[in-house]
């Protein structure tokens, strides 16, 4: 049996008649193209819906790319991201006089039997702050001055802070009381910090005999001035 006469129309108005067994075989192919055909169709699907998937999951990175550069942005000074590491902070001896020359708002009368340390990094080679320490028998005084703007100290808040107005600058600061057991002397302990404009001062002071609050305020003015 020809196959054109299985499939001819009669398009051309001559009529085609099919035997029993030519009707059957023209059946079995026709089954054959419908599969075939659903095959593909199928086939094609699980592609389209891929190639959506891929194109969504390219869109979606592009934006969390996006989100995250946006939040770096936010969180920039000056236009430009700065972040120190840990690791690159490294030490050196220093003096009051390199203090002073870094200090745009503070002035510090450090005797001579504190140690001024500096704090830079290792990287860039920018100062971070200087720590200032004086320990003996009757007091034990710790400063950090924070001199870079883009830098953070860690630092351990507050429970109670309390602040005060002194002639140039505010003061935080928080008491606690404590006992030298050796000597029997109660002596106070003061913590906090004096903020002007970009640079910051951090004290630890422990004192002994204790000291009133106009005490303290009228000693750390001693030691701490604004330019």
């Amino acid at each position: 049996m020809n196959l054109k006469k299985l499939f001819k129309s009669n398009e051309d108005g001559i009529e085609v008649s099919l035997t029993e067994g030519d009707e059957q075989l023209r059946q079995k192919l026709l089954q054959e193209v419908r599969a075939n055909a659903a095959k593909r169709q199928a086939e094609e699907k699980p592609r389209r819906y891929n190639n959506f998937w891929k194109v969504f999951s390219a869109v979606a990175t592009a934006c969390v790319a996006v989100v995250v550069v946006t939040v770096s942005v936010v969180f920039t000074r000056d236009n430009s991201f700065v972040y120190y590491k840990e690791e690159n902070i490294k030490i050196s001896p220093s003096s009051v006089s390199a203090l002073l020359n870094d200090s745009k708002y503070f002035e510090f009368l450090f005797t001579d039997e504190y140690d001024i340390i500096l704090k830079y990094d290792d990287v860039s080679g920018d100062h971070l702050f200087y720590s200032a320490n004086n320990t003996n028998a009757i007091t034990d005084s710790r400063f950090q001055i924070v001199i870079n703007e883009h830098y953070t100290l860690p630092y351990k808040e507050l429970e109670k802070p309390q602040t005060s107005k002194l002639d140039n600058y505010n003061i935080v600061y928080q008491k606690n009381m404590y006992v030298m057991e050796e000597l029997g002397i109660e002596g106070s302990n003061y913590r906090g910090y004096i903020k002007v404009k970009t640079e910051t001062v951090y004290f630890d002071m422990k004192l002994l005999p204790s000291m009133q609050e106009e005490q303290f305020f009228d000693y750390i003015q001693t030691i701490v001035k604004v330019k």
